[in-house]
């Protein structure tokens, strides 16, 4: 059995499949990347604040959201993913963490959200914990292509 040593480059080989192995119409759909938006810190650095994401490709769906803390962040509201509209004041709620959560909560959305053109993304934060380190990470599913 022969092993590849070292590194390879295939950027000169071509691949072409004919038009019976792929659906042109969803392509959009269905090729595509997954895009992190990851906030961190310490609770007493965001806590009653909003964080507004911007600049969001207005074809993406933010499909799960993780979120970690090194401790428990309280028991009051916690954190929010919130749709910000296209001025990033919106109030919708996207996704929320665990109450009290202390550990790992990852949540795969059951209708993913899409974005719209100019949409915002807000990250909520109300009366949690102090000293309590976080790691927020949105992935939001950008196609790569559109059909043609």
């Amino acid at each position: 059995m022969q092993r590849w040593k070292g590194r390879h480059s295939f950027a000169d080989a071509s691949l072409v499949l004919p038009d019976s192995c792929i659906d042109k119409s969803n392509l959009a759909s269905e090729i595509y990347t997954i895009e992190h938006i990851t906030i961190a810190g310490n609770t007493n650095d965001f806590d009653n604040q909003t964080v507004k994401v911007t600049q969001l490709w207005n074809a993406g769906t933010v499909s799960r959201v993780v979120y970690f803390t090194s401790a428990a962040i309280g028991t009051d509201l916690g954190i929010d993913v919130l749709d910000g509209g296209t001025d990033g004041n919106g109030t919708d709620v996207i996704d929320s963490c665990a109450n009290n959560l202390s550990g790992v909560d990852s949540n795969t959305l059951v209708t993913p959200y899409a974005m719209s053109a100019n949409d915002y993304l807000c990250v909520k934060f109300d009366d949690l914990t102090d000293g309590v380190d976080f790691t927020i990470d949105i992935q939001v599913k950008v196609p790569l292509v559109s059909a043609s």
